[in-house]
């Protein structure tokens, strides 16, 4: 039985046991907010490498090729109190996260459109310890826990290549569609936060959390494809392969004068690239929820 299934399980279980325990302390809350991943792991860093690696070779254009740390989650969550102060929840959220990138460069001799898709998105079964602080009109809680995070990332990226003057090849035409589309990946992370909630009307109340989440994962394997269509007056060429069980490998190379970072597609570490290592996605960073709970 997969690690998934376990918790899955056990996390039913226990909530059984917190609503036969709880009775009226019985509570679902439903929650939705943004979340900014620090870095997204490697990938801050490899943008600002690869932003790096167009203005040293003397592109000019536009590029935009900057982090962009905003995500949205939400998600329901069951709370059980179990004392007057202490209680657990059980949730089940999801995260969802774009990074669209377009740039449009050029140098003396040939122009580039560039077109990058990637989405991340993650189901976490979370479990959290609750403490509820005694404090005037507003309820203000304490939590920390820990989450099985179920997560896909997906790759489309469009390279168009422009070079009239190519030699031998009058009016040079590149056209490259990358794709990747990963396995499910699991992974453990935990959270902390503090949540503020205020009674609206009968069993309903408004909450309002901040927390802090600490979760990432490497070894990303799924299907990468390449699509490349070469043109130019009197000739052509096309070249489209698929690799299956493809990992992301983060490199680094050496290259007119600087180093730089990137990734490669392979099964395996590249044999020509002794530095590569597993790519890294981290979702760490702050999350702002708001949320209505509601008694039962």
């Amino acid at each position: 039985m997969s690690l998934r299934k376990v918790i899955v399980m056990s996390l039913s279980v226990l909530l059984l046991a917190c609503f036969v325990q709880a009775g009226p302390k019985f509570s679902l809350k439903l929650y939705g907010g943004p979340g900014f991943w620090t870095t997204g792991g490697d990938f801050k860093g490899l943008f600002e490498s690869t932003l790096d690696r167009l203005r040293s070779v003397g592109y000019t254009g536009t590029f935009d090729l900057d982090w962009k740390p905003l995500s949205f989650e939400g998600g329901i969550q069951a709370v059980a109190m179990l004392t007057p102060q202490f209680g657990l929840a059980i949730g089940v959220g999801f995260l969802s996260k774009s990074i669209n990138q377009d740039a449009s460069y050029a140098d003396e001799v040939a122009s580039v459109q560039l077109t990058t898709s990637r989405l991340i998105r993650s189901v976490p079964v979370s479990l959290n310890l609750l403490y509820l602080v005694p404090a005037g009109p507003a309820r203000i809680t304490l939590s920390a826990g820990a989450s099985y995070y179920s997560s896909r990332f997906k790759l489309e990226e469009q390279v168009y290549y422009l070079e009239p003057g190519y030699y031998q090849k009058p009016n040079y035409k590149r056209d490259v569609l990358e794709t990747f589309d990963s396995d499910p990946k699991g992974a453990i992370g935990f959270q902390a936060g503090i949540s503020v909630e205020v009674k609206l009307f009968g069993p309903a109340s408004l909450c309002v959390d901040a927390l802090y989440r600490i979760v990432s994962f490497d070894d990303i394997q799924g299907t990468y494809g390449w699509d490349e269509h070469d043109s130019w007056t009197g000739g052509g060429a096309t070249d489209t392969f698929t690799i299956e069980q493809a990992k992301m490998w983060y490199d680094t190379c050496s290259l007119w004068g600087g180093t730089y970072n990137f990734i490669d597609y392979y099964k395996t570490q590249p044999s020509n690239a002794d530095k590569a290592r597993l790519f890294k996605i981290s979702m760490d960073g702050p999350v702002f929820l708001i949320g209505l709970k509601i008694g039962l």
